[in-house]
C-alpha cells in the first residue's frame, strides 16, 4: 500500500512552488525548473512592445525609453523638416506601431502635426497666405529685386527670358516691356502678368 501511495504521489503534478511578478509586464511561474511565463491582469503577454522596450537603446547602449525616443523624434523633425514611420522604426530598431504611438502623442501635445506616414513641424501645416496677400507683402524689397535682376537679362532684346513662379519674379515682368523675345514660364500667373505687362509671346509649360 505504501508503494501504491508513492506511485500515486509520483505521477501527480508539481505544484507550483515559485512565482516572481516583474511589475506591470508579466508574471514567471515555475513547474519544477520549467519556467512558464504569463500574462499580467493588466497587460497583454509579452511580444513585440517588450522587444520594443529591451532592444531600443540610446547611443550609450543603455535601454531608450518613450520619452526619450520622443525627444529625438523631434530633434529630427527640426532638422528634416519631416519624419516618416518607417524611417524612424529602423533608426529606433522599434515595431512601427510604437513610433505611430509616439508621434500620436506628439501631435496630442501640439509639438507636431500627423500627416500620412509620418509627421511635420506644427509651421509647415499652416495655411500659406492667399497668392493677393503675397503680392503686397515686402512690396517695395521685391520691386528691388527685380529691378536688379533686371540688369542681368542678355543683351540681346529677341533672347527668350524663363521666368519661374513666385510674386518677387511677377515684378520683373514690368522691366520685359521693351524686349522682344518670347516669355517662358510654368506659372499662369506669370503668364497671365505677361500679357498685361508686354506685347511679348508668352509660352506656358505643361505640367
Amino acid at each position: 500500500m505504501a508503494h501504491a501511495s508513492a506511485s500515486a504521489r509520483a505521477a501527480m503534478p508539481t505544484p507550483l512552488h515559485k512565482t516572481h511578478m516583474l511589475p506591470l509586464l508579466f508574471s514567471v511561474a515555475y513547474v519544477g525548473s520549467v519556467p512558464v511565463i504569463a500574462a499580467s491582469p493588466e497587460h497583454p503577454a509579452p511580444g513585440r512592445e517588450l522587444h520594443d522596450r529591451v532592444r531600443s537603446f540610446d547611443e550609450a547602449g543603455e535601454p531608450m525609453y518613450a520619452r526619450e525616443r520622443q525627444r529625438q523624434i523631434l530633434d529630427a523633425l527640426s532638422r528634416t523638416g519631416r519624419v516618416t514611420v518607417t524611417d524612424l522604426a529602423a533608426e529606433f530598431e522599434v515595431a512601427t506601431e510604437t513610433i505611430r504611438r509616439d508621434l500620436d502623442q506628439l501631435a496630442d501635445q501640439g509639438q507636431l502635426v500627423r500627416v500620412h506616414g509620418g509627421a511635420v513641424p506644427r509651421r509647415s501645416a499652416e495655411v500659406e497666405p492667399d497668392l493677393a496677400s503675397r503680392r503686397v507683402t515686402n512690396i517695395e524689397t521685391k520691386r528691388r529685386i527685380a529691378l536688379a535682376a533686371a540688369a542681368l537679362l542678355p543683351s540681346d532684346p529677341a533672347a527668350a527670358v524663363l521666368l519661374d513662379a513666385g510674386t518677387t519674379t511677377a515684378e520683373l515682368l514690368p522691366h520685359l516691356a521693351r524686349r522682344r523675345g518670347p516669355v517662358i514660364t510654368n506659372a499662369p500667373a506669370i503668364a497671365q502678368g505677361a500679357l498685361v505687362h508686354t506685347d511679348l509671346a508668352v509660352h506656358v509649360l505643361p505640367g
